[in-house]
């Protein structure tokens, strides 16, 4: 669709597809705007500025400081710089999220979580979502590799065991061969509500 300003050149506006797994948060919640979303990891980085554009407030983690650039920089082209803010995160490190206890509805990470120490990772979401607010997380579960054995990228049922540790509940969990990976990567997806206190 074409803008017209005045004074101005026509601008194009920026389409923003998120992903599915974004899109599922939203719906999960109670209200499409107006929440508290923590974005871990920027993947694309479609998913916080969707976010941002349903007129939601995202906090984004993220370890790649070209990612973040490029984030503020599209966040800036569709005028939602004010609705995302930034935290940067070494890669390989404890998940430590700038924020107080209880205070977000909504958390939201595609394969981030994998280069961090997941049950802590987990404790962390827990730690910051609201009673009943929602996380959506993907995570690499296993390769399989040349010699056709499957690698585990963590040991099994770490999600499992650290949700139920952090009061969380899965409500759905969905498993599928990643094609960006050749089919050569499981990749599961949780829905999880924290459960009130």
């Amino acid at each position: 669709m074409n803008i017209e300003k005045p004074g101005n050149e026509p601008q194009i506006e920026k389409e923003i597809t998120p992903s599915k797994s974004a899109e599922g948060l939203l719906k999960s919640l109670p209200n499409r705007s107006g929440n508290d979303i923590v974005e871990i990891g920027l993947d694309e980085g479609n998913d916080p500025l969707f976010f941002a554009k349903e007129n939601n407030n995202v906090f984004v983690v993220e370890s790649r400081d070209s990612l973040i650039e490029k984030a503020q920089t599209k966040a800036e082209e569709i005028g939602v710089t004010e609705k995302i803010k930034f935290q940067r995160l070494e890669r390989h490190s404890a998940l430590t999220l700038d924020r107080e206890e209880n205070t977000v509805d909504g958390v939201h990470s595609i394969a981030f979580l994998n280069g961090t120490v997941l049950s802590k990772s987990i404790e962390e979401i827990a730690r910051v979502l609201k009673p009943h607010g929602k996380a959506v997380i993907l995570i690499y579960e296993s390769t399989l590799e040349e010699n056709g054995q499957e690698k585990r990228w963590f040991r099994e049922n770490t999600i499992e065991e650290a949700s139920i540790k952090a009061n969380l509940e899965i409500d759905e969990k969905i498993e599928f061969l990643d094609p960006r990976h050749e089919n050569k990567t499981k990749v599961n997806v949780y829905y999880l509500t924290k459960k009130s206190n």
